[in-house]
């Protein structure tokens, strides 16, 4: 999921800040997350800050949301108090970003091949329980979240769950996974009147055929989608056959990952290591994809974090 700031005058439906976003690390602690945040927060070419959640924090136990109020609005006070102390030139917006790895249930079949390290929520079968379960985590974020005006875009972890569909076993089919991935973004654009709700939409595991009606799906239903890389170097995944259609009628968002680029500022999958983080923004904002969000994973890495605001500074919003 995630977080931003909209000015105080009359907003649109959905609050739209458009630009470089900073990507906190999930694995970092909430120190190490605000200190990251005072530190660019009066910066005017990073819009705002993508902050990550596990489903963990912000569900303690089953129906037990009190970590909503210790996570993410504790997070968008902080937000709104750091962005009111900042120069005037600046604007603090807070992005949170994924909900994924239910504690209380691994959501394969016992007969799976899966290894242990996949904790996939099986939001594929309604008729185990978890998919509504989910929807209700989103609609309770939306009852205390939706209206403030530091959260902008609520954003569900990638679409390919794993690299292969047989290891989720059981009752997993690719058309389920796309049948879930719309029952969500029909439940979020419905609980998040005021807030973008954004699905990733990369692959499909088993069928990346079914991607293109992933990606009409969300937009159908009101939402929007993006990916979790920004990398010419790969480019046959198959949801960039999509953005071009709708990026002008829908603002895409799209993430800046450490294995996209080295230490140099070459992208970590081009083979030759030629192409550079300008290269990236130069394929993002493209025809291709056009997107208007780009959410740049500092990863405490000073090296690929000074190559990434190297071209943040060298191309602010607007960039067309």
């Amino acid at each position: 999921m995630e977080i931003y700031e909209v000015p105080g005058s009359a907003r649109p439906a959905k609050k739209f800040h458009p630009g470089h976003y900073m990507m906190l690390n999930i694995a970092s602690s909430s120190a190490q997350q605000r200190s990251l945040i005072a530190q660019n927060v009066a910066d005017p070419n990073i819009v705002g800050f993508q902050i990550c959640y596990t489903w963990a924090q912000l569900e303690s136990g089953k129906d037990d949301y009190s970590g909503i109020d210790a996570t993410i609005a504790s997070d968008l006070a902080y937000v709104a108090q750091s962005g009111s102390s900042s120069s005037s030139s600046s604007s603090t917006r807070a992005r949170i970003r994924r909900i994924f790895r239910p504690t209380y249930k691994l959501c394969r079949a016992p007969s799976s091949r899966a290894p242990t390290v996949y904790y996939i929520p099986n939001l594929w079968d309604p008729s185990v329980g978890i998919q509504g379960r989910y929807i209700a985590l989103l609609q309770q974020i939306a009852a205390k979240c939706d209206t403030h005006p530091n959260l902008e875009l609520v954003n569900l972890a990638e679409s390919a769950v794993v690299d292969a569909a047989t290891t989720l076993g059981g009752t997993y089919t690719a058309q389920g996974w796309v049948n879930a991935l719309q029952a969500l973004a029909v439940a979020a654009s419905a609980a998040f009147p005021h807030t973008t709700f954004e699905e990733y939409i990369n692959h499909i595991s088993g069928d990346d055929t079914l991607v293109g009606t992933a990606c009409a799906n969300a937009i159908a239903a009101g939402c929007t989608f993006g990916g979790p890389d920004i990398d010419p170097s790969r480019n046959n995944i198959p949801a960039y056959d999509y953005y071009a259609q709708y990026a002008a009628t829908s603002h895409l968002g799209s993430a800046v990952q450490p294995m996209d680029y080295d230490l140099s500022g070459a992208f970590w999958y081009d083979s030759d290591h030629s192409k550079t983080t300008e290269h990236l923004f130069s394929f993002a904002m493209s025809a291709r994809l056009h997107v208007s969000y780009i959410f740049w994973l500092n990863n405490y890495s000073d090296a690929n974090w000074r190559n990434a605001k190297a071209t943040i500074d060298g191309h602010p919003w607007p960039w067309y």
